[in-house]
C-alpha cells in the first residue's frame, strides 16, 4: 500500500509527516554540536538530548535561504527517513517537497539524485510552502474566493505572494531580505554592545527573542515610554538568563519579583523589546533599503489584475514563525490600511499555528486531490533532464533556433570597466538559466563600451532578471537592467571620427554647457569601419565655412595612443608635406603618440593642429568669400610713398647698368627717429604702376616681392 508523505523543507526546522498523521514532527534542520561535549554531535532530532545549550555551534545546509550544503541536507535527511523517526518504505512513498520561490538555478540541485539515487522514492512532486496554502482553499468547501495573499515571514527571507485558484501570479511575487536570523543576530549585536557580550549564544538569544519581543503599533508612542524612568516606563523587562542546571530556558521577571535575584544573571531589556520586530516594517532602520511587510503587500497587489485588487485585499494570511510575534497582524492591517484605497475591506485569516500551517494545507490538498497527476517517477525526471541538456547544447551550437517572439534577451547598461563577461555571467545566472552574454568591445583596444546583452532560456527568466537586477550597484555603480530592443541586440562598435577646426557658425557641433559658446569640433559615428576610414580620405582637409577642417579617429580618455578603429589605406598627402611610409599589405599601423590629457569638459582628447595652423599649405586654395577678397594674412605694416612716383621706364634697363632708385619722402613716420633701419617701398615691376589704394578697400603688398633695405642715410 502506496504512502504519502510531506516534507516542507523549511531552513530554520523541517515539518515532516505522513498524510494519515493528524500533527507533523517539527525537527531542527541543522547538525548541532555543544562547546562542552567535544565528541557528540546532534543531528536534527538529536538536539532535544543536548542539555547545555550555551555556545552551540550550528552547521545549517542553507545559506540566505538556498541549500548549497547538500552533503548536510543529506546526514539530516538520512536521520529522519530512516528507521530512527519516519522508517519510510522508500520504494512504496510519494513524497511532496516544497522549495524556496524562485530557486536559483546557479545553485545545483541535487535533490532529484538524492530522492530517488540515494533513497529510492516511487515518485516526487515539488512545490512551495505558501503554495500549499493557496492549493488548500481550492479544494476546501467553505471556502469560496480562490484569490489570496500569502505572508511567509521565515527564517531567512519574507515572500508576498499572491494567488488565484491555486496559482502565483509572478509579477506581484516580492521577497524582503529579513527573517528571524536577521532579527536574532540584531538583538545580539546591540544586546553585546551595551550589556553583556552574548554573541556566541544565538541559541538562547532566540528563545530571549521570542519570549520579550513584540510589535508596537505605534513605534514613536513606545519609544518616548522607553526614554522614561523607574514606574513611567512600563516597558523595561528583565530577562533571567538559563543557568542549565535549575531551568534550561531563560524568563521574563516580572516587576516586582525579585525572587533569587542575587543567584541568578539577568539582562535588562528595554527599547529592543519592539525595536528588533520594528525591522519587518522598516528595513531602512538598518540600512537594508527595502520595503516592508505593509508596503509590500500593496505593491504586490498593485502589480496584480484590477479586478482582483478587492479580492486579495480581502484574504490575506499572515504565516511564518515571525507572525508570532504579539501585536504583529494589528500592525500589518494598520499600516496597510494607509497603502491600500479607501474602497477595499482588509481582512486577515486567523491561523491557530503559523508554523506547521503550509504542512496542514499540503495535507488538506492531497486529500481534496489538489495533486492528481502532479507526481513523477524516477525515469521521467531523468528523460526530462536528458532532454533539457540536449536543448541547450544545441542552442549553445546554434543548432536550434528559438522562435522570434520568445524576447528572453536584456539590456545590461552602466557597467564598470572592470566587469568582464564571465562577472556579468556569473551574475546574471543567479536569476535563469543564460544562453549567452554579448559585450560589445573596442576592436583595437578590447575595452568593452558599458553595456552589454544577456540572453536567456526563456523570457520569463529575463523578466524576473530585470525585477530583481535592475540598479543594484556592481564595482559601486548602479547597473541599468531592462529589455534590449530588436536593433539594439546586433548592436556593435562603430568608429568614431574627431572632426576639428569647425567654424562657430556650423550647427551640430559641441558646445560648452555653461556658456553655449562653440568648442571648435564635432564627433561623428560610423556603422563600419569603412565607412569611417573613406570619410578620412575623402574629407581630411578640405574647406568648411572658409576653414580647413582635420578629420582623424577620435581618440578616448583612457585610450592608450589607439586610433579608435581598424587599420585603414592612409589619406593622400597634403601638398607641401612629405608622404607617409608605406603600409604592409595586412599589418597595422603603427601607434600614435599618446595625446595630452583633454580638460574635464571635453569627451576626448586634444587633437593635432590641422595642417592649415600647423605652416603647411592646403592642396587648394580656399573661395574668396562674398562681398570682398579674402586676406590670407594680416596686412604689413604701412609704407611711406612719394606723393607723385615718377613714371616707369619705358625701355628695359641695360644690361650691367643699375637701376636709379626710388625716391624716398623725407618725412618719417610717427616713433621713427634718424638713425633706425626703416623698410622701403619695394621696387615696381616694369608694367603699369597701379593706381593708389583707396583707403575704403585697401590692396596689401605682396609678401612675396623682396624689398630693399633703405636707411635715412640713403
Amino acid at each position: 500500500m502506496s504512502q504519502t508523505l510531506i516534507l516542507d523543507n523549511g531552513v530554520g526546522t523541517i515539518k515532516v509527516g505522513y498524510t494519515s498523521d493528524e500533527l507533523p514532527k517539527v525537527i531542527s534542520n541543522c547538525i548541532t554540536k555543544s562547546k562542552n561535549e567535544r565528541k557528540r554531535v546532534y543531528t536534527a532530532d538529536e538536539f532535544v538530548e543536548c542539555k547545555d545549550h550555551s555556545s552551540l555551534y550550528f552547521l545549517i545546509p542553507a545559506e540566505k535561504g538556498y541549500i548549497v550544503n547538500w552533503d548536510v541536507e543529506q546526514k539530516i535527511w538520512d536521520r529522519i527517513m530512516r528507521k530512527d523517526v519516519l522508517n519510510v518504505q522508500f520504494a512504496d512513498t510519494k513524497l511532496v517537497l516544497t522549495d524556496p520561490i524562485y530557486n536559483v538555478p546557479a545553485i545545483k540541485d541535487l535533490s532529484d539524485e538524492i530522492l530517488f539515487e540515494q533513497y529510492g522514492y516511487h515518485s516526487l512532486t515539488k512545490t512551495s510552502a505558501t503554495s500549499l496554502i493557496a492549493l488548500a482553499d481550492t479544494v476546501a468547501e467553505q471556502c469560496t474566493d480562490h484569490c489570496c495573499v500569502v505572508v511567509d515571514s521565515g527564517y531567512s527571507f519574507t515572500h508576498i505572494v499572491p494567488y488565484c485558484n491555486g496559482v502565483a501570479i509572478r509579477k506581484g511575487i516580492i521577497r524582503i531580505d529579513v527573517g528571524g536570523k536577521l532579527l536574532t543576530n540584531l538583538l545580539k549585536e546591540w544586546i553585546s554592545y551595551r550589556q553583556l557580550n552574548v554573541m556566541e549564544e544565538t541559541y538562547v538569544m532566540n528563545e530571549c527573542k521570542e519570549d520579550i519581543c513584540y510589535v508596537a503599533d505605534d513605534f514613536r508612542k513606545h519609544m518616548n515610554i522607553a526614554q522614561k524612568r523607574k514606574d513611567e516606563n512600563s516597558i523595561l523587562r528583565r530577562y533571567i538568563l538559563p543557568d542549565f542546571m535549575s531551568h534550561n530556558r531563560g524568563f521574563v521577571r516580572e516587576p516586582g519579583n525579585d525572587v533569587n535575584a542575587d543567584d541568578c544573571q539577568e539582562l535588562v531589556v528595554n527599547l529592543e523589546r519592539f525595536a528588533v520586530p520594528e525591522v519587518l516594517f522598516s528595513p531602512r532602520d538598518i540600512g537594508l533599503f527595502q520595503m516592508g511587510i505593509p508596503e509590500a503587500i500593496a505593491t504586490s497587489v498593485s502589480r496584480c489584475p484590477k479586478a482582483m485588487h478587492g479580492r486579495l485585499y480581502s484574504n490575506i494570511i499572515l504565516v511564518g514563525g515571525n507572525s508570532l510575534f504579539s501585536g504583529y497582524m494589528q500592525r500589518v492591517e494598520a499600516d496597510l490600511r494607509a497603502f491600500a484605497e479607501d474602497l477595499y475591506v482588509l481582512r486577515f485569516r486567523q491561523v491557530k499555528d503559523p508554523i506547521i500551517h503550509a504542512w496542514l494545507c499540503g495535507k488538506q490538498a492531497f486529500l481534496g486531490g489538489a495533486f492528481d497527476g502532479r507526481f513523477v517517477t524516477k525515469g521521467l525526471v531523468f528523460e526530462l533532464q536528458r532532454l533539457i541538456e540536449i536543448c541547450q547544447l544545441a542552442q549553445s551550437r546554434k543548432g536550434i533556433k528559438r522562435c522570434d517572439y520568445l524576447d528572453a534577451t536584456i539590456y545590461v547598461g552602466g557597467l564598470d570597466e572592470k566587469v568582464t563577461d564571465a562577472i556579468l555571467w556569473e551574475l546574471f545566472v543567479q536569476a535563469g538559466p543564460v544562453v549567452s552574454v554579448n559585450m560589445p568591445k573596442d576592436r583595437v583596444t578590447n575595452s568593452h563600451q558599458g553595456f552589454g546583452f544577456v540572453e536567456f532560456m526563456g523570457e520569463e527568466d529575463a523578466d524576473y532578471a530585470i525585477k530583481i537586477m535592475n540598479m543594484i550597484k556592481l564595482y559601486g555603480k548602479p547597473i541599468k537592467v531592462n529589455k534590449a530592443s530588436a536593433h539594439e541586440k546586433n548592436l556593435d562598435v562603430g568608429a568614431n571620427i574627431f572632426v576639428g577646426n569647425l567654424d562657430p557658425e556650423v550647427p551640430k557641433i559641441m558646445r560648452d554647457p555653461e556658456t553655449g559658446n562653440s568648442k571648435g569640433f564635432a564627433f561623428i559615428n560610423f556603422a563600419s569601419f569603412e565607412a569611417s576610414d573613406l570619410a578620412i580620405e575623402a574629407m581630411n582637409g578640405q574647406f568648411l565655412c572658409n576653414r580647413a577642417i582635420t578629420v582623424s579617429y577620435a581618440f578616448k580618455k583612457d585610450a592608450k595612443g589607439e586610433r579608435h578603429g581598424t587599420v585603414a589605406e592612409p589619406p593622400p598627402p597634403l601638398w607641401g608635406m612629405p608622404p607617409p611610409p608605406p603600409v604592409t599589405p595586412g599589418a597595422r599601423a603603427a601607434p600614435t603618440p599618446t595625446p595630452p590629457p583633454p580638460p574635464p569638459a571635453h569627451m576626448y582628447s586634444r587633437m593635432p593642429p590641422p595642417p592649415f595652423f600647423a605652416g603647411t599649405r592646403t592642396p587648394f586654395p580656399p573661395p574668396p568669400p562674398p562681398g570682398g577678397v579674402r586676406m590670407m594674412r594680416p596686412p604689413p605694416p604701412p609704407v611711406i610713398r612719394p606723393p607723385n612716383p615718377p613714371p616707369p621706364p619705358t625701355s628695359a634697363t641695360p644690361s650691367g647698368a643699375t637701376p636709379a632708385p626710388v625716391p624716398v619722402s623725407t618725412s618719417l613716420p610717427t616713433g621713427v627717429s634718424p638713425g633706425m633701419n626703416v623698410a622701403p617701398v619695394a621696387p615696381l615691376s616694369t608694367a603699369s604702376a597701379p593706381p593708389p589704394a583707396s583707403d575704403a578697400n585697401p590692396t596689401p603688398v605682396p609678401n612675396s616681392v623682396p624689398s630693399p633695405t633703405a636707411t635715412p642715410e640713403q
